[in-house]
């Protein structure tokens, strides 16, 4: 297929790219009972693969696919094998992640991946003023993968939330929390452009039990200083994160409610997935069923002023 490739913007044969990295679906089939996939817009329907479309040529694509490849062994298979057991709590076993700058390039390229998914439905949303803002980013981010500029923007952020099962863990929760709240934790794959009222905008991913901020509008977060990416260096696995933005309080009440009240299950879908779990007996103890479990768990050990009974 021949057309304009969304990266260099040079005609050529064009490839079909996944929006979320390849990796994390791959993870979750491996991790599941059934080895398939559903998604929230269509959970009837089983899927062998992530959401593609045809956006990058050859050379462009191998551009994402190296950052994927450093991250996906320097960063996301060792946190989920080996700094988060099997229940997804961690073990403390990693300190930090040492990284170069793949790490802040594959964070830039899943944020504009995402962008490019934004249509122009989205100055209904939020203005015409907040698009423009949009697609000034998606241009600076372009340049930057492709080694044209240095920088991300002016003095754009870009944070890494690592996250971990809320049934073992301590302290107080937000009030509000959806029932499914570990399922959309520890299994969830998202993406978003966050909006406010007053003005602030970021692009928000997640891959698995990993949360990504990169700000638009202002240009940092206050209270996650020690989830900021930087060039190079050495990536804390403990952040002890202050939400003072209220990022927390959108991954872990407001975004669960909203991703897992779409998934609706058919009955006839239900005795299809009851079927395949005794199918497949000997995969019951699987990151996917411990990740449901752990929403039970939870919700015994919170009154019920804890959950919003209305969500998911």
């Amino acid at each position: 297929m021949q057309q304009i490739c969304q990266l260099c913007l040079k005609e050529k044969t064009i490839c079909e790219s996944h929006i979320q990295p390849k990796f994390i679906f791959e993870w979750l089939k491996e991790t599941s009972v059934t080895g398939y996939l559903r998604g929230a817009e269509s959970p009837n329907m089983r899927m062998q693969d992530g959401f593609k479309q045809y956006l990058f040529c050859k050379q462009c694509e191998d551009i994402f696919g190296k950052d994927e490849k450093s991250f996906s062994e320097e960063v996301f298979k060792p946190y989920v094998n080996e700094e988060l057991d099997d229940w997804g709590s961690a073990t403390s076993k990693i300190k930090a992640f040492t990284h170069e700058e793949w790490l802040l390039r594959f964070v830039i390229g899943l944020q504009f991946r995402h962008l490019l998914m934004v249509d122009e439905k989205f100055v209904e949303k939020v203005g015409k003023s907040r698009y423009d803002k949009l697609r000034i980013n998606q241009e600076i981010w372009r340049q930057y993968l492709l080694g044209e500029r240095q920088d991300t923007g002016a003095q754009n952020r870009s944070y890494m939330i690592l996250l971990q099962n809320l049934a073992f863990a301590s302290g107080n929760f937000p009030p509000g929390l959806s029932p499914k709240v570990n399922s959309y934790i520890l299994r969830a794959t998202d993406a978003d452009v966050t909006f406010s009222k007053d003005g602030k905008m970021g692009v928000y991913s997640k891959i698995g039990p990993i949360a990504l901020f990169t700000t638009i509008v202002p240009k940092q977060v206050r209270g996650l200083g020690k989830a900021v990416i930087k060039k190079q260096g050495a990536f804390p696995v403990v952040q002890h994160l202050d939400d003072k933005s209220g990022i927390l309080h959108f991954i872990m009440v407001d975004r669960p409610k909203e991703a897992m009240d779409k998934i609706d299950i058919s009955e006839k879908q239900r005795k299809k997935i009851d079927d395949a779990y005794k199918k497949n007996e000997d995969r019951m103890d699987t990151h996917s069923v411990k990740a449901q479990i752990s929403d039970q768990i939870l919700a015994d050990s919170l009154d019920a002023n804890g959950f919003d009974e209305s969500a998911g």
